[in-house]
C-alpha cells in the first residue's frame, strides 16, 4: 500500500476501531521535535522571551528561547521580512551582533516595542557550541543576551551615527593622504630625492624639485609628480573641512569638555552626547 495518499484521500492507517481515520492534511508525515516553531504543546503555547538575530547582508538568521532556555523558533528571513515578521511578535528581549547595519535594525525594532541589546562579537564567540555558521551564531548571541552582567553596546541614534560618519570619512581621508605622499616621496627616491616624512615637508621640497630645470628630471615625470601632488592637496584639504567641522561641533557641545578634562578617556569630539554610555561597554 502507499505511504502517502492525496490530499483529500484517505490514509492508510487505521484507527482502533478497525476503521481508516482520515489525515488531517492529506498526508501522514513524522512530526519533528527538535525544532518548535510557535506552536501549542498541550495547552501550553510556547511563549518566546529572548531573540537571537545573526545580521548578514541579506538572508538573516532568527533564534528564540523561551524562559527555560529551550529553542522555541529558528527561522531564516530576507531582509523585507524582518519588520513584517517581528511585528507580529509581542515584545520580548532582542539581542543582535553588534556589526554593520546593527544600530539601523534596533531602532526599527525598539519602534516595536522590542528590548534591543547590542553584543560584541568577542563576547557572543564563547557561546558558539558547534561549527560556526549562521544558525550556531544566532543561538549564541540568543544564549549571551541570557547571562547576567553582560556587556553590551548602546543603540546609538541616527544623529549619532551621522557624527561617527564624519569621523569616518576623515579617516579614510587621512589614510588616503598618506598613501599619496608614500607614493610621491617613493618616486622621487627612484630619481635620487630623499624627502623626510610629513607632509610640510612634502609641501614644501616638491615644488622646489619640479621647478628646478636642472636636475635632469623628464619632462612627462614632472607632470606626473605635479599632478600628484594637486591631488595631495585636495585630500590635504578634505581632512582640514572635516577637522574644522568637528571642532565646531565640538565647541558647541557642553558634555564634549568632560572627555577633554579626562586622561582616562580618548576622545577626538566624537559621539560626546554619548559619553555617560560608555562606561557600560568597559570591562
Amino acid at each position: 500500500m502507499p505511504l502517502f495518499t492525496r490530499a483529500g484521500g484517505r490514509s492508510s492507517c487505521s484507527s482502533n476501531n478497525g476503521m481508516v481515520a482520515p489525515s488531517r492534511n492529506g498526508i501522514n508525515a513524522p512530526k519533528w521535535r527538535s525544532i518548535y516553531s510557535l506552536e501549542k504543546k498541550g495547552a501550553t503555547v510556547m511563549k518566546i522571551t529572548t531573540i537571537g538575530i545573526d545580521l548578514a547582508k541579506n538572508v538573516f538568521q532568527i533564534h528564540g528561547a523561551d524562559a527555560r532556555g529551550r529553542a522555541v523558533l529558528r527561522q531564516q528571513l530576507k531582509r523585507a521580512q524582518m519588520l513584517p515578521f517581528f511585528a507580529r511578535l509581542e515584545p520580548c528581549k532582542v539581542a543582535i551582533d553588534a556589526c554593520g547595519s546593527a544600530h539601523y535594525g534596533a531602532r526599527k525594532l525598539q519602534a516595536l516595542g522590542f528590548e534591543v541589546m547590542l553584543i560584541a562579537p568577542q563576547y557572543v564567540k564563547p557561546y558558539v557550541k558547534r561549527n560556526k555558521n549562521d544558525v550556531a551564531d544566532a543561538e549564541a548571541i540568543c544564549e549571551a543576551a541570557t547571562r547576567p552582567g553582560m556587556l553590551t553596546v548602546p543603540v546609538k541614534t541616527a544623529s549619532q551615527q551621522a557624527i561617527l560618519s564624519v569621523h569616518r570619512a576623515r579617516q579614510g581621508f587621512v589614510k588616503a593622504r598618506t598613501a599619496q605622499a608614500n607614493q610621491i616621496r617613493g618616486l622621487l627616491a627612484e630619481f635620487g630625492f630623499t624627502i623626510p616624512q610629513g607632509i610640510s615637508h612634502l609641501a614644501k621640497c616638491v615644488p622646489e624639485i619640479i621647478e628646478d630645470g636642472e636636475n635632469d628630471l623628464p619632462g612627462n615625470f614632472r607632470l606626473l609628480i605635479a599632478r600628484l601632488t594637486e591631488h595631495l592637496k585636495v585630500l590635504d584639504g578634505q581632512v582640514a573641512e572635516l577637522e574644522a567641522e568637528i571642532t565646531r561641533r565640538r565647541e558647541r557641545t557642553g558634555l564634549c569638555t568632560r572627555p577633554r578634562k579626562t586622561t582616562t578617556r580618548r576622545c577626538l569630539g566624537w559621539g560626546c552626547e554619548t559619553y555617560r554610555c560608555f562606561a557600560s561597554a568597559t570591562p
